[in-house]
């Protein structure tokens, strides 16, 4: 290794190491840390303390290991008690064996990992003559001069205070080794001093990373979020950046924040493995989950996340989604422990015993603020949140929106106690109707305020014994419910198709809460264009002649309005069964039609043709958000007899067929051909590969002279190469070919 050191002169540093690598940098000087006063770390005249020749178990082979080295089971092997002199700083192994070395080793005090490291390999690591070379001068052999008699070593720094007399407590854990050949130690010490806190620091991990070379540095980050966890401590940030991770980790007791560069990007999957986050080693509430989209855990309680034996994390910006339970809570699990919920989303996950999204066992204590739990799906309770025995549930500014289960579609609790606080709770299913929204048995409680609970019949909320209770106070309750403040009217949500539930300016919630509050998770914010309705009549007539040309029939509506932006209008229209095309767009909320538009816009695609059918259609658009106009499509019949209309002595004597106009042309052309009697006409284009490429069949024409206006597209309605195209008529034994040239 090496040291950057971009000091001056004079500066004093100080090799905590253990290697010696004492140096000059820039001019600065090296002291060991028995030289100053103010150091902290090992005790260079405290000798290593042995603790075995060879760590029981870890030779004995009586483990199973995968191909790659992992261990099927960890091999633990505790600590024997030690007499010592201040506290354990570090814990130094020996293994003689070049191809049996182990890999991942850490050191356990109770359930937290207080060290990680990696021992050397065999192709890259070196050895060192014994433990006094070791120390002196780290690993100076070359990897390519060791052999089975030079031995290698490597270090593992506690980063918890632990003194001598709590050694007991301690455990090696063997994770891996470098080759399926097995594990070998031949020797295990610790070195005594005074512990010291270092500041907090950054462990990088990237998908790009190598858990085999990476150093946890932005340079050279881990592979693994797991790695970036192990090699860790109290209080550092381990950094993650967008990816995809395969895999489940553990928070190992470590007070420390594991973060994600962004919830949508950075991606922790469980692979149907287990659960994906585990926080059950009595972290704190400096702990910190942040970032991710947790899916894909299966697990027998806490498919996404599980959180036990008195740990408190904090939970922000995460969305829980698509994981499974077996028993409890298919999102997160939450037993004898709290936790701070925040800015998250819990959605679409699966129990097959309770608790879809959130589940709160004995002792838990819950806060969920500003998030969203929708459409999560529970066997047989909660299909949101399910509560027992001494738990206590603070929401606020909360959607609980969509969530299914046997009883209780929203909430469901026995003996637990929720306090809510301006949440929203809407479109949740018991499939008994036992509760729609709200489940309570054997003692349980909620008081709600300033909160919106609506469902889909009278059992919206549903208590099952008189020891149960619901309370609410300037709330807005399906149906009604007693309580001051409390009232029934339409919230006025912003789009409830979309899942939109802001509220609208004129809702009657906006400040109808406590003190002038509003009432509901989101408050006013409708940034959607507003519903808006037809002026027009649902059906009208145009009659087309050849005088009556540029008369206008006007399609009107009303005005979409808009809290935020600006709203324009998309006019789309259909003729016949063909598929709606837009063909306008304005800020003005109607759209003049000249009769001579119709004329050309409705017969286009039927030349022959007396009379079509139009539709049309309006959407407001402000920004990515629409809305189409109530009400049914507008329908206009158009009839163009009269303008067909042609007296005898106009009527061909003779069939013809006339060149096409313009020639060349690009994209449309029009050809005309007369027929001197009532008559089935038919006019097929054709590329000079013979292929056929568009057909008009024309029955019973009258006589006269009738034009077809081709748009250079096939029968698939899909345009056509530029090229010359040959088009031949028939009509009652009268056939005829002209040649058409299309540019492009």
């Amino acid at each position: 290794g090496y040291w950057k050191f971009d000091a001056g002169s004079d500066t004093i540093a100080y090799d905590h190491s253990g290697l010696a690598n004492h140096a000059a940098i820039n001019g600065a000087t090296w002291v060991s840390a028995v030289d100053s006063l103010a150091a902290c770390g090992v005790d260079r005249y405290q000798s290593p303390i042995s603790l075995s020749q060879s760590p029981p178990g870890a030779e004995a082979d009586d483990y199973t290991m995968n191909s790659d080295g992992t261990l099927k089971t960890p091999v633990d092997w505790s600590f024997p008690a030690i007499s010592g002199n201040g506290d354990i700083i570090e814990f130094i192994v020996r293994s003689d064996w070049h191809s049996k070395r182990p890999k991942d080793l850490q050191i356990l005090y109770g359930k937290k990992v207080v060290a990680s490291w990696v021992h050397p390999s065999k192709e890259s690591g070196g050895c060192a003559q014994n433990l006094d070379d070791y120390l002196q001068n780290g690993l100076s052999i070359n990897a390519s001069d060791c052999n089975t008699s030079t031995p290698s070593y490597s270090t593992g720094i506690l980063n918890t205070k632990i003194d001598f007399s709590e050694a007991d407590t301690l455990k090696l854990r063997v994770l891996s080794s470098w080759t399926e050949h097995g594990i070998y130690f031949n020797g295990a010490w610790v070195r005594g001093g005074d512990y010291c806190e270092r500041e907090s620091s950054v462990m990088y991990v990237s998908t790009k990373g190598s858990d085999l070379t990476g150093d946890g540095s932005l340079s050279k980050p881990f592979a693994s979020i797991q790695k970036g966890i192990n090699f860790s401590r109290d209080a550092d940030t381990v950094s993650v950046a967008a990816g995809l991770y395969i895999e489940n980790i553990d928070f190992t007791g470590k007070n420390i924040s594991v973060v994600g560069v962004n919830r949508i990007r950075t991606i922790i999957d469980g692979d149907s493995s287990g659960t994906v986050v585990t926080i059950n080693s009595g972290e704190d509430s400096t702990t910190l989950l942040k970032g991710f989209t947790i899916r894909n855990g299966i697990a027998s309680r806490g498919g996404g996340i599980a959180i036990r034996n008195g740990s408190n994390p904090v939970i922000n910006n995460v969305i829980v989604s698509d994981n499974r339970s077996n028993i409890d809570g298919g999102g997160i699990y939450v037993n004898k422990a709290r936790a701070s919920i925040s800015n998250t989303i819990i959605k679409e996950n699966n129990s097959d015993g309770v608790a879809g999204g959130l589940y709160g066992g004995e002792g838990a204590n819950v806060t969920v603020t500003n998030s969203q739990i929708s459409n999560n799906v529970a066997a047989i309770r909660g299909g949101a949140i399910h509560t027992r025995k001494e738990t206590s549930f603070h929401l606020k500014n909360t959607l609980i929106s969509h969530n299914s289960s046997y009883e209780g579609g929203g909430f469901s609790s026995w003996y637990g106690s929720f306090n809510v606080e301006n949440i929203t709770v809407i479109g949740n299913t018991s499939t008994t109707h036992r509760g729609n929204a709200i489940f309570l048995r054997e003692t349980a409680k909620m008081v709600a305020l300033n909160s919106i609970v609506m469902g889909n019949d009278s059992n919206v909320i549903y208590l099952e014994d008189l020891e149960s209770s619901f309370s609410a106070t300037y709330s807005m309750i399906n149906n009604g419910w007693e309580g001051e403040g409390n009232i029934i009217a339409d919230p006025l949500f912003c789009n409830l198709k979309k899942n939109q539930y802001s509220l609208w300016e004129n809702s009657p919630l906006l400040g109808g809460g406590k003190d002038g509050a509003n009432m509901g998770a989101f408050g006013m914010g409708c940034d959607v264009p507003k519903p808006f309705e037809w002026i027009s009549s649902a059906v009208d007539t145009v009659n087309i002649t050849k005088s009556n040309l540029t008369d206008i029939y006007k399609l009107e509506w009303t005005k979409s309005n808009n809290q935020f932006g600006f709203v324009k209008y998309k006019v789309y229209a259909s003729v016949g069964s063909s598929s709606y095309e837009e063909i306008h767009d304005t800020t003005t909320t109607n759209f003049p039609i000249s009769y001579q538009d119709f004329y050309e816009g409705a017969f286009e695609s039927f030349p022959t043709v007396s009379a079509a059918t139009v539709k049309f259609s309006v959407v407001a658009i402000e920004g990515k958000d629409t809305i189409k106009v109530t009400g049914s499509d507008r329908l206009v019949f158009v009839n163009r007899y009269e303008y067909l209309s042609t007296s005898n002595e106009q009527i061909p004597t003779d069939f013809a067929l006339y060149e096409n106009y313009p020639n060349p042309f690009n994209p449309t052309t029009t050809i005309r051909f007369d027929l001197p009697e009532t008559s089935d006409a038919n006019l097929v284009i054709y590329n000079m590969l013979g292929q056929k490429v568009r057909t008009f069949q024309m029955n019973n024409i009258s006589a006269g002279t009738h034009t077809v206006k081709w748009n250079a597209t096939n029968d698939l309605g899909e345009p056509v190469s530029a090229g010359v195209y040959l088009y031949q008529f028939r009509a009652k034994g009268f056939v005829k070919n002209q040649k058409m040239i299309l540019l492009k």
